[in-house]
């Protein structure tokens, strides 16, 4: 048998993996047994399910790539659903395709492919204090964006001139750093150690020292206008190679997540245990060539602090910095019912529910078309 996979946002290259060790794995339509695919609702992917489907007459298995996302076959898009059977991560994602619906027998509860992959936060104190802010993602910019992350940066300057205030003789007539360059050497086992390279004195002060009680970080994607936002900026795009390690890096290094929604990186989120503060300000209107696209179902969870008005924002900021353990059993929650696991931080980081080889199972599940003619000859 062999399996075409289309993957996104590395979704299934888990899957992909273990595919390719049982010599599964073929990039080439003609010879592939059953599709993979991650959406079969829009442009390229959706004419491919239907090539597969309907003029092939094989297998078409789509796995969700991301939360909510079947909420394309619901109000407003209402996509039909073309695959044989779809693959989602948690029962929330289930009660939605039947509610829209579907029979029971073309879904599949498989969990979170993600889960499997994220790291352990250890985030001990040290300055500075990270808030990481994440802007909607839209057709284009959006100006609900620009305000929240004003109201950050009001936050964040408050902060800041009480830090300076509070530590001013510190800073005053010292205001210089040494800075220490420290390298791999090679030891003639072949080991690395890390030895100091040189040192240097300047007469600046990281950021680090300077925003200890907190630092507005933003996460941006192709379509932000970039020169918005005076803060550090981590860029990623839907789809590249690295965005999943990118933003699993940046998760564990940040102390309190504030978006506009609950989407995919928030799930990591709380699977992660950063707590979340929820700007509740954004409306799409009109959105993907959809209009009245508001008219979508919107997450909305116990697991954020969520506030529909911006003077509230640095509070909770503040709240959740206090008290990080408070929403600890919500997250948990939407780990089970909407990336289909129980756990939360394990040690071990892995997935109980070993997603990735259950999507490999319901594959091999579909007998090949080939296979099927033999038996009927026979």
């Amino acid at each position: 048998m062999k399996v075409l996979v289309r993957n996104y946002n590395d979704i299934l290259t888990g899957v992909m993996e273990i595919l390719r060790k049982e010599d599964m794995l073929t990039e080439k339509p003609h010879l592939a047994d059953v599709l993979l695919g991650w959406q079969d609702v829009r442009g390229e992917e959706r004419e491919l399910a239907e090539i597969f489907k309907h003029e092939l007459k094989k297998p078409v298995i789509i796995c969700q790539h991301g939360r909510g996302a079947t909420r394309d076959y619901c109000i407003p898009n209402k996509f039909p659903l073309l695959a044989d059977k779809i693959l989602v991560w948690g029962e929330s994602e289930k009660k939605r395709i039947l509610s829209a619906g579907y029979s029971e027998d073309r879904v599949e509860v498989v969990g979170c492919p993600l889960f499997s992959r994220l790291q352990q936060r250890k985030r001990e104190y040290k300055p500075p204090i990270n808030i990481v802010f994440c802007p909607v993602i839209s057709d284009c910019e959006q100006p609900e964006n620009f305000i929240v992350f004003q109201t950050l940066k009001i936050w964040e300057a408050r902060r800041a001139i009480d830090y300076m205030s509070e530590k001013f003789n510190e800073f005053k007539g010292k205001w210089r750093f040494m800075y220490e360059d420290w390298r791999d050497y090679k030891l003639p086992d072949g080991t690395l150690e890390k030895r100091l390279f040189k040192k240097e004195v300047k007469n600046e002060i990281p950021r680090t020292y300077t925003y200890a009680n907190g630092l507005v970080n933003v996460k941006l994607t192709g379509i932000h206008d970039f020169h918005q936002y005076l803060s550090p900026i981590i860029k990623t795009e839907q789809g590249q190679e690295n965005q999943f390690d990118t933003t699993v890096e940046l998760l564990r290094n940040t102390d309190v997540l504030v978006c506009l929604e609950e989407g995919t990186m928030q799930l990591l989120a709380c699977a992660m245990d950063v707590p979340i503060v929820l700007a509740d300000v954004f409306r799409y209107e009109n959105y993907g060539g959809t209009k009245d696209y508001d008219k979508v179902e919107k997450i909305k969870t116990k697991a954020v602090y969520s506030t529909d008005r911006l003077d509230r924002i640095g509070n909770l900021i503040d709240h959740a910095l206090l008290f990080p353990q408070e929403l600890r059993n919500h997250r948990i929650k939407v780990c089970e019912e909407e990336g289909g696991s129980k756990i939360l931080q394990t040690e071990s980081g892995i997935n109980l529910n070993r997603p990735n080889e259950r999507i490999v199972e319901i594959i091999k599940s579909y007998r090949p078309i080939r296979e099927t003619l033999s038996l009927v000859n026979v």
